[in-house]
């Protein structure tokens, strides 16, 4: 099995298995070696920031792929055709059938990728990493990655412009002297689509929201950012910002794209993957730090979170 902490890695390590990169002007190409597969894999751009992959490959061998990526990311894919399945665990897997495909990755989680012999994989995708945006100083909506990943994550996405998006970065004549220059501005113009797509998304969810219920669901934001690890009751939190319960419930959620309790427990289980940092604090401590005196309802709670247990998480990020 190969394990990937981000796009970067997976190139390295198939340079690493015997994969012949070879520069270009747009990047670089990566050739199989004959006893696993043959075909292409064609990369432009920077996979540490963002990158644009067409793959034409035909595997001779099965393949199974860990993904365990540490940084928030976009993954925008076109399939045209592929044989293979994609699951974070066995007992819920999912196809991937020809088509536009696209996935926020908010929080780190596993996905393992499971190809049968001579599968082909020919297929196109759109990488934007998070490093993309702090290195063009761009920024998302309060709560941005979770909120199109709420919008996109997990359903079937029509965003008919993205698809040509990607296909005129696929299809360009543009030289490279230049092409970096286009690659950006399609790369930002594939973010905006997709900001546009979740904006659309949650007002079909949430049509009506007043200036004032908006203006108190900031105001109730702001103080449990300030009290997660004893934040107030819903019905006291409501008091407090001036609106009843169910209408700072409605605004809260088309605010910051989860609920009162889900946008706390993200909070505590931020806050949680940072103590993780420090080796020398015992799980224990870290759990009440961030409000639970249970460590049993902390470990459930960050595993449901992140897919694994806390010392597992230390293990692989730290």
């Amino acid at each position: 099995m190969d394990n990937f902490s981000s796009t970067s890695d997976m190139m390295q390590q198939y340079e690493q298995q015997g994969w012949k990169k070879a520069k270009t002007g747009r990047g670089f190409t990566l050739e199989l070696p004959e006893k696993i597969a043959e075909g292409l894999v064609i990369v432009w751009g920077d996979p540490q920031s963002h990158c644009f992959i067409d793959s034409d490959i035909l595997l001779h061998l099965p393949l199974v792929e860990r993904y365990y990526f540490q940084q928030k990311d976009i993954k925008i894919s076109f399939i045209e055709d592929m044989t293979g399945t994609y699951y974070q665990n066995k007992a819920e897997v999912s196809k991937a059938d020809a088509g536009l495909h696209c996935y926020i990755n908010n929080i780190p989680k596993p996905w393992f990728h499971r190809y049968p012999t001579e599968t082909r994989q020919k297929v196109y995708s759109l990488v934007i990493t998070e490093s993309f945006l702090s290195d063009f100083r761009l920024s998302l909506p309060h709560n941005g990655w979770d909120r199109m990943a709420r919008a996109i994550n997990n359903r079937k996405t029509f965003i008919p412009a993205l698809a040509v998006a990607c296909q005129e970065i696929k299809n360009t004549a543009i030289g490279d002297e230049t092409f970096d220059f286009y690659f950006h501005g399609k790369v930002v113009e594939a973010i905006g689509l997709l900001l546009d797509y979740t904006l659309k998304m949650e007002e079909k969810e949430f049509p009506v929201v007043t200036e004032k219920s908006r203006t108190a669901a900031k105001n109730a934001l702001q103080i449990l950012n300030d009290t997660y690890v004893n934040p107030p009751v819903i019905e006291v939190l409501a008091k407090s910002v001036g609106i009843d319960k169910k209408t700072l419930q409605n605004a809260f959620k088309h605010l910051a794209g989860q609920s009162v309790h889900d946008y706390v427990q993200s909070l505590k289980m931020d806050k949680a993957l940072l103590l993780l940092k420090e080796k020398s604090l015992h799980i224990e401590k870290i759990a009440k730090a961030v409000g639970y005196q249970s460590k049993i309802n902390f470990y459930k709670a960050f595993e449901c979170t992140y897919g694994c247990k806390p010392n597992e998480m230390r293990r692989l990020l730290f």
